[in-house]
């Protein structure tokens, strides 16, 4: 006989016995009964408990519930382990030894072998910081940029503006459309969001040119004068008074 996961003990004489005798034992007189049937039922021994063990690829960022448990080879159940992160990281698989991928997600519990055992193994969470988009939004500009990628903890240099607004100076990025300047133009910037696969929209903040004068004159001031003499106004967006 044979029996996975388990070493044979010898003989009882009951189903949930003791061994009474070992393999090839010589007996006699297991009966007195003349023609008698003596059942000895097979011992089983389970095989010692195989380690696994988990791991994660960075624990400068990352760390497990568990780093191990023993399992008895065919009784045992696995607890697994779960992944606890840093901000800005993620779990992108749980690969075996020979590095398959056998999980996804921060939780992982493994499976047994397809002979239906548990067999000594390493599981490893792979770790890895975001990677997010920049997204530039002109604000009333004219232009286009494409999006930027980024990753979390790296320093990065923003992309050049490429938009204008007529009448306009690009004074520098806002984190919404109305806001204040938040970063220069190529400003280096760093963990916009910890959000894998998240987009961060940065906003051109114009600030119109220089108002300019108009002034009002007449050729013959001994004979004439105008109402207003001069006027300021913004280059784009001012209105003219005028003058009488």
């Amino acid at each position: 006989f044979t029996r996975n996961g388990f070493t044979f003990g010898g003989w009882a004489t009951e189903p949930e016995g003791e061994a009474v005798y070992h393999d090839m034992q010589e007996v006699v007189n297991l009966t007195g009964a003349e023609g008698g049937v003596v059942t000895l039922y097979a011992v089983w021994d389970e095989d010692d408990a195989v380690q696994v063990t988990y791991k994660v690829s960075d624990p400068e960022h990352a760390s497990l519930s568990s780093d191990g448990e023993a399992l008895a080879p065919a009784t045992g159940e696995a607890a697994g382990s779960t992944v606890t992160l840093s901000e800005g990281y993620h779990v992108t698989a749980w690969l075996d030894e020979e590095g398959n991928e056998v999980g996804t997600d921060a939780a992982f519990v493994p499976s047994r072998g397809e002979d239906g055992l548990w067999h000594e193994a390493i599981y490893t969470a792979q770790i890895a910081p975001a990677r997010y988009q920049v997204a530039f939004d002109a604000n009333g500009g004219d232009g286009t940029m494409d999006n930027q990628w980024m990753t979390y903890d790296v320093a990065s240099e923003l992309t050049e503006n490429a938009f204008t607004r007529r009448g306009h100076t690009f004074k520098g990025w806002a984190t919404e459309p109305e806001g204040e300047v938040v970063y220069e133009d190529m400003a280096e910037v760093m963990n916009l969001t910890a959000e894998s696969g998240a987009t961060v929209t940065l906003y051109a903040v114009w600030a119109e040119h220089v108002p300019v004068s108009i002034l009002y004159r007449v050729s013959d001031p001994e004979h004439g004068t105008v109402s207003c003499e001069k006027e300021t106004l913004a280059p784009l967006t001012g209105e003219a008074a005028g003058s009488t």
